[in-house]
């Protein structure tokens, strides 16, 4: 509402560097450190080394990325935005590229050990928090007060999540010096592969984004960041609660396979249920969910926006993914990332090149085709482990769902459009919740709940 199209550009252009340094001098000390932990959640003596060791390798490799950002601010402004006149900026993010590896050891603490309770309210309470302070200074100070906001973010984050992190029971352990390098090393070594990975995945946006504004201009890119966010809204919500729970406790029966692929099926199969009505809702009523959380000016990233979401009724399956994550297996992981960011890479230039903001869209649908396939296939390959008959009957399902909606939005118009939408909309909500309710019983859970209450 207050940066526009403009400045939500200028916000992606100064965060992406950010998070790739952060990534970058981070070693994959997070994914890793909480591999750790959930594998010695019961061993209290194992837990505190994990936890003493992260904090000190995450200070130390925090501190060497804030000096490279700080240094090397010029050089980025360059590559970024073609001048040096955001120099200045960059050395500020510096203090966001430290908060970000200090947060580490407060992220294994509390996911680790599957404290999903206070990672919740930890990520309410810092973003309400967030939210109080940056609307007065991007009202006050707009385009100004991006790297205020990106640093106080960066702090409050680490603030809750040190305040309930600290509440878990971590001895007072001593290690020796080649002790902690020894164990951090391998931890890096572990974390190496997934900080790869997940730098490629950094870098990958930061050039479709650098692409975008060289060929077309800051407000495009952030349009396109912004289509990527209402989409996020919807989708990552779900799969980032899930996964903090979902991870630790495949890491933990990680030598169990037949375990394994049946909480990978329960898993998939509850993320489709319950993402499959968000998801057609969201299409239905996307001219409207943009003007919310957005504003009349993004309107023209409508039809992008239904893209992206028609091709995330397909992310349920990515649940396999966790597979290689638990087991470790950091180079399968590794060429995963290669091909769907070498897919990205080729999608979106050749898209937004003939298309525009909706060839971004149809870019992004081709790449989440071709990598749900391959994921599937390879993971059934390496590890022996696959959905269910059922499971794919409900993938299918929630994607012919969404593509329903998303023809009816492109077809029709007016009142015809909402109503066979919204038609569809009740026919897959009820469906999905009489389907979660004979498998939870959340429906008796939560009037239980309501009558304590009254």
């Amino acid at each position: 509402m207050f940066l526009g199209t403009e400045g939500m550009g200028i916000y992606s252009l100064l965060q992406n560097p950010v998070n790739l340094v952060s990534q970058i001098s981070g070693l994959g000390l997070n994914s890793s450190g909480i591999r750790d932990v959930a594998q010695h959640a019961d061993d209290k003596v194992e837990f505190s080394k994990t936890v003493r060791t992260v904090q000190i390798w995450s200070r130390v490799t925090g501190l060497i990325g804030a000096i490279i950002l700080f240094f090397m601010a010029p050089l980025i402004s360059r590559w970024t935005f073609g001048s040096d006149v955001y120099s200045l900026d960059f050395r500020f993010l510096s203090l966001s590229v430290f908060l970000l590896a200090i947060g580490y050891e407060n992220e294994i603490i509390l996911k680790g050990k599957r404290r999903i309770v206070s990672v919740g309210k930890a990520g309410v309470f810092s973003a309400a928090c967030s939210l109080l302070i940056s609307v007065p200074l991007y009202y006050f100070f707009e385009v100004n007060g991006i790297v205020a906001v990106l640093v106080i973010t960066n702090l409050l984050v680490f603030l809750f999540n040190h305040h309930f992190a600290k509440k878990e029971e971590v001895l007072p352990v001593k290690l020796s010096g080649r002790e902690i390098f020894d164990r951090g090393k391998m931890m890096a070594a572990l974390g190496s592969m997934m900080v790869l990975s997940t730098v490629i995945q950094t870098l990958t946006m930061y050039l479709v984004n650098l692409f975008i504004r060289i060929h077309g201009n800051i407000s495009d890119v952030g349009l396109f960041q912004a289509g990527m966010q209402i989409t996020n809204i919807s989708i990552d919500l779900v799969f980032t609660a899930m996964a903090g729970d979902f991870y630790p406790r495949l890491a933990a029966i990680c030598k169990d396979r037949e375990q394994m692929n049946i909480l990978v099926n329960q898993q998939v199969e509850v993320a489709a249920l319950i993402c499959s009505p968000i998801l057609v809702g969201m299409i239905t009523f996307c001219p409207i969910l943009i003007q919310i959380f957005l504003s009349a000016d993004f309107l023209p990233v409508q039809t992008f926006v239904c893209w992206l979401l028609l091709a995330a009724s397909l992310r349920a399956s990515w649940t396999i993914y966790y597979v290689m994550l638990a087991k470790g297996d950091t180079k399968s992981v590794f060429w995963l990332v290669i091909l769907v960011n070498g897919l990205l890479l080729g999608f979106y230039p050749a898209g937004y090149h003939f298309l525009g903001l909706k060839g971004l869209g149809i870019g992004y649908l081709a790449m989440v085709l071709i990598y749900s396939v391959a994921l599937c296939i390879y993971t059934q390959h390496k590890y022996r482990i696959s959905y269910s008959l059922r499971n794919f009957v409900i993938l299918l399902g929630s994607f012919f769902c969404c593509l329903l909606t998303f023809l009816s939005v492109q077809i029709f118009s007016g009142y015809l459009e909402y109503v066979i939408n919204v038609l569809i909309f009740m026919g897959v909500t009820g469906y999905c919740c009489w389907i979660l309710n004979k498998k939870t019983g959340f429906w008796g859970v939560l009037k239980q709940y309501i009558r304590k209450k009254n």
